[in-house]
Parts: structure tokens; C-alpha cells; sequence
């Protein structure tokens, strides 16, 4: 069977991404042929060499050791890159992005949002709601190597142990804690080889991604609805919320999900396919499996221990749960805190009635 086509290399992005050139700089460059181009980087800096030695390696690229933020600034160079295929030396690769600060911004920071019972809103309450529309619809507009890491389609991420890749974060008084550079998947078939990943990810409509052998804690993955994930020997764990929320597209082969301190595995979506096979949901804050809305299937592992609903089916949510096959028995539901099958306007098939909400 022939090898699927490799997609087309296009050249790297705006160097003003790595070396934080200014434009004069930038349309000098763009003036220089290729091989100068290349000799007038490498006199640069440290980076610069980096970045030369792997442009000349004919497959690919490996990444040498250097220094944060350094290696962020590299890692968002090479992965903007259509089709390449990126292996990651151990280390901490902070994405920097600070909603906060000006220096990462081109736009004014967003401020604190506005007080209805603030003084200068007391004759003129119409400021107030212009002042708290604005707040709302703030986006920010970041520099270049600050903000979300946007991969390009095909990108392949190879990490080993010791791999990080670690998002900004900070709480905003009482609120939820903030991502402002969260590890966002926008694009086609993106794939995670052995990386470990402390804030989740997302992964946005009409992207994809595929997780092998990786871990993924602190905050939840989400999968938006028309994005699809697949994950194979896989954990995530110890999430302060959700383990994986999908309102798209789930598979998830051999994977653990654990200790996190609401659902393990969320569902919800009337267009989505889901499927856990093999998989391992234990000792979660609330239910192991909670379907709401959405559909799942349940091929062979445990759900077990888990403080909520082994598994739930909820307000409209179907989980179909597949016979035992050679070599791969029925998924097994037990020890949780409440029903180990559990339906609230939802519908369970595959395990006898007996068994549900008992």
C-alpha cells in the first residue's frame, strides 16, 4: 500500500515571530535570497544557530536544548509550519500570553470590568452599559510570540519524558482561573506523540487532534462541537474540574481518566460520535461517564469508585454499551458512590433494567 502523501512544506512564518525584529528589519530580510538568508541569521544569536541548523535537516526538525523563553519562541517558529514534524528535547516550553500586560499586547489591556454601583456611573447608568458591553466584547490582539500557540495542519509534536508544555495562568479574584495562552488545536490532523500537557487544551471547530502516550492535568481538554479527538494510552488526571468535556467527536482507546474533581468524561452534543474503549474512569469528583444530550459507547473497561454515577445517562443522552467480545468483556461499572448505571431522562442500552438506578 503506498505512504500517504506528505502535505507541502511551506516556509516558515514572519521572523519577527522568533527574533522580535521590527519591520525595517523584516523587509531587509525578505529582500535576501535563501542561502543568505539563512548565513545572516545564523550570525544572530543562539537561537538563530538553532533555528539554521534545523532549517538544513532534510526530515523534519529536532529541536536542540536552550533556554526559556527561547524554546517557546523556537517551538511556535517550527509549528506554524504545514506538515512538519517537531521532536521536543525534555524541557518546560512556557506559551507566554498575559491578558494583563501591555508589553504583550497591541491593544490596550482589558482592565478591570466595570462596577455598576461605581460613582461615575451614578448620574449616567447608560456609561455603565457601554463601558460593560465594551468589556465583554474585549479580545485581545497579542504580539508576536505571545498568546495561544497556533499549529498549522499536519504539524506532529514528538516529546519524550520530561516534555512540558505549560500555558500562562492566573486568577482573577474569585473567578475561574484564566488561560490566556491556552494550547488551541484549530486546524486538521495535528498530532501529540509523548507530551505532557498541565493546562489541557482545546480543541476548536474544524480541528483535530490525535494524543498518543500522553498525560494531560490541571484543566480539563475540550473538544468543541465539529472538532474531533483521539486519544490512545493516554491519562489525564487530577483535573480541577472536568477530566475531557466533548461536544464534538471522542475516541479514546486504552486511556485513563482519573481523580479529577467533577466528571470524568463529559458528553454533550446531538452530532457527535463517542466512543471509550478500554478505558479506565475512576475516582472522579461526580460521575465517571455523565451524557447529556449527547451520545456515547462504552466498549469493554471499568468505571469504578467514582463519587457521583459510575456512568449517567441525562436529560435526553443515550450510552450504548456493547456486548462482550472474544478477547474483550462488557464494561464493568462498580464501587461508585451512587448508581453504577444511572438514567435521568436519559436511556442505558446493553445492561439489563435490573441493573439501573439500583
Amino acid at each position: 500500500m503506498p505512504a500517504a502523501p506528505r502535505l507541502a512544506r511551506k516556509p516558515p512564518p514572519s521572523f519577527s515571530v522568533l527574533f522580535s525584529i521590527g519591520p525595517v528589519q523584516e523587509t531587509l530580510f525578505a529582500a535576501l535570497t535563501r542561502p543568505q538568508l539563512l548565513l545572516k541569521v545564523r550570525t544572530l544569536n543562539r537561537e538563530g544557530r538553532d533555528w539554521v541548523d534545523a532549517e538544513f535537516m532534510h526530515v523534519g526538525w529536532t529541536m536542540r536544548p536552550v533556554d526559556m523563553p527561547i524554546r517557546a519562541r523556537l517551538l511556535r517558529h517550527f509549528v506554524c509550519v504545514e506538515g512538519a514534524r517537531v521532536v521536543l528535547p525534555a524541557a518546560v516550553y512556557a506559551l507566554e500570553g498575559d491578558t494583563r500586560n501591555a508589553a504583550h499586547l497591541l491593544n490596550e489591556p482589558r482592565g478591570e470590568q466595570p462596577e455598576i454601583f461605581d460613582d461615575k456611573y451614578f448620574d449616567e447608568p447608560e456609561c455603565y452599559g457601554e463601558a460593560h458591553g465594551a468589556w465583554e466584547e474585549w479580545e485581545p490582539e497579542w504580539r508576536a510570540g505571545f498568546g495561544p500557540l497556533v499549529i498549522a495542519a499536519g504539524v506532529t509534536m514528538v516529546g519524550a519524558e520530561g516534555v512540558v508544555l505549560n500555558s500562562h495562568e492566573y486568577r482573577d479574584g474569585w473567578m475561574e482561573l484564566q488561560h490566556t495562552a491556552r494550547l488551541v488545536v484549530e486546524t486538521e490532523d495535528v498530532n501529540f506523540v509523548s507530551m505532557h500537557l498541565p493546562n489541557g487544551a482545546e480543541v476548536k471547530t474544524g480541528g483535530s487532534l490525535t494524543m498518543t502516550k500522553c498525560t494531560s492535568t490541571g484543566e480539563y481538554i475540550n473538544v468543541y462541537e465539529g472538532a474531533s479527538l483521539v486519544m490512545e494510552d493516554s491519562r489525564v488526571y487530577s483535573n480541577r474540574h472536568f477530566g475531557v468535556v466533548s461536544y464534538g467527536d471522542l475516541k479514546a482507546t486504552r486511556c485513563t481518566f482519573e481523580d479529577s474533581g467533577n466528571v470524568g468524561v463529559f458528553v454533550s452534543g446531538h452530532h457527535n460520535s463517542v466512543q471509550l474503549v478500554d478505558c479506565v474512569i475512576r475516582k472522579n469528583g461526580w460521575d465517571g461517564v455523565n451524557v447529556f444530550q449527547g451520545k456515547a459507547t462504552l466498549r469493554g473497561g471499568t468505571v469504578s469508585e467514582n463519587k457521583g454515577y459510575g456512568v449517567r445517562a441525562y436529560n435526553g443522552g443515550m450510552v450504548t454499551v456493547a456486548k462482550a467480545e472474544e478477547g474483550q468483556p462488557q464494561t464493568v461499572s462498580k464501587d461508585n458512590k451512587g448508581n453504577d448505571w444511572g438514567t435521568e431522562g436519559g436511556d442505558i442500552i446493553g445492561i439489563p433494567q435490573e441493573k439501573i438506578n439500583v
